[in-house]
């Protein structure tokens, strides 16, 4: 940026046209302040000039005014005398580099923010896998792969209070009757596919007491065709067979619970 300071009065201004000294001054439209100006500066950014008073761009070379005798220069505002005149092009030229080294952290930024983003994304998808993959079924088979490649599991919700057994019954057979057979029905009342549950069978006697207690697992009730790993489909039935022999137990009841390991 360069500056241009006025002459004291009664100074020439060594501005040299040919072979005569001349006196050159110019004024800015805007507040009317008068400058002394050389041919160096003029010629800087093609008479392009800013009032280092009121900061308005304007022509110098358009404004100047050329005379023989020494002019004063003087400013008609309260301005103090030591204002400066600045050339337009360099100030312009510098803000503009400015501009261009703030703008390229910009990117930068950016890019930095987006890769945050995506690893907040990315924990987040790990941390609640099981849920979103519960409620939003056309996305499990993304999560999957997405599993796939972290070495992650994504097992199928277990959600008791969407099971219910809809019905249940035991019968011994005619000729044995320690061999019991136990029917159920199991209703999965979720909009999503569920795991199978564990079923604890509890035989009792005439006094509801006790008699022995079993855990069954999926592996262990269901019947060859079916898939644990599938789980049981969304609004959906099954029925469960179990043959058991009780022995010498006689049991006179029993109690069947889901519940999940």
């Amino acid at each position: 940026m360069v500056r241009l300071r006025p002459a004291h009065r009664g100074r020439r201004l060594g501005l040299y046209l040919g072979k005569e000294a001349l006196t050159a001054v110019t004024r800015c439209p805007q507040c009317g302040t008068r400058f002394r100006v050389t041919r160096e500066q003029l010629d800087a950014c093609q008479g392009t000039v800013r009032c280092g008073c009121c900061r308005t761009v304007f022509n110098a070379i358009q404004t100047q005014q050329v005379e023989q005798q020494p002019v004063p220069v003087q400013r008609e505002t309260d301005v103090p005398f030591h204002a400066t005149l600045r050339v337009a092009g360099v100030e312009t030229a510098a803000a503009g580099s400015a501009q261009d080294r703030h703008a390229g952290f910009q990117p930068k930024w950016g890019v930095a923010a987006l890769v945050m983003a995506l690893l907040v994304a990315a924990q987040a998808l790990y941390l609640f896998r099981n849920g979103l993959a519960a409620y939003l079924p056309a996305a499990r088979p993304a999560i999957v792969g997405y599993c796939r490649l972290l070495g992650c599991t994504l097992p199928l919700p277990q959600d008791l209070g969407q099971l219910r057994i809809v019905s249940s019954a035991m019968e011994s057979a005619p000729k044995q009757p320690a061999i019991v057979t136990l029917y159920a029905i199991l209703h999965n009342r979720a909009t999503h596919a569920q795991s199978y549950p564990d079923l604890e069978l509890t035989l009792t006697d005439t006094s509801d007491e006790a008699l022995a207690r079993r855990t069954f697992t999926p592996d262990e009730y269901l019947r060859p065709e079916q898939d644990a790993k599938q789980g049981i489909p969304p609004s959906e039935e099954i029925a469960i067979e179990l043959y058991l022999d009780t022995e010498d137990l006689k049991p006179a009841g029993y109690r069947l619970l889901l519940s999940y390991s």
